[in-house]
């Protein structure tokens, strides 16, 4: 977990990248909608302040509260810029079906649009990726299909 080393856990090489210290403060991550956790990174984030949203908790208290929960804490902690690290898997695979790591129980199509599309109008955004997809399986372009239209969404 890349994100373990910036939050200044793991490998002291990247810890102390450009400057010695951490890079993400822990409690100001805010991971949605993880589905496929293995052990280790279940035991990592349980074991740090970072904000977990799971499936259950998006769907049981709704992508507007969620969403609105995280931007008031963000507000609250005079953030005025945030980074998305957004995975094509965040989707259902039955949507997605080429990426990288293929999950059930995902979101739909239009759930994540709704949701980028609502913390990019927040003014926040600053910065974003989409990673997972895999043109290599993407034989008809369905997935690669799905991430432009989300890409045209946040642009």
């Amino acid at each position: 977990m890349p994100l373990a080393s910036l939050m200044g856990y793991r490998d002291e090489t990247f810890k102390n990248l450009y400057y010695n210290d951490i890079k993400i403060n822990e409690d100001n991550v805010y991971h949605i909608g993880g589905r496929d956790i293995d052990p280790g990174e279940k035991n990592f984030i349980e074991n740090t302040n970072m904000n977990m949203f799971y499936p259950k908790d998006l769907k049981e208290k709704g992508l507007d509260s969620v969403i609105d929960n995280i931007l008031n804490n963000l507000n609250n902690k005079n953030i005025n810029a945030i980074y998305i690290g957004f995975d094509l898997d965040f989707i259902d695979s039955k949507y997605v079906p080429r990426t990288g790591t293929r999950v059930e129980n995902g979101f739909t199509v239009n759930e994540s649009k709704y949701l980028l599309k609502k913390l990019v109008e927040s003014g926040l955004v600053k910065s974003m990726d989409l990673v997972e997809l895999n043109p290599i399986l993407d034989v008809d372009d369905t997935t690669s299909n799905i991430a432009m239209d989300i890409i045209d969404t946040v642009l």
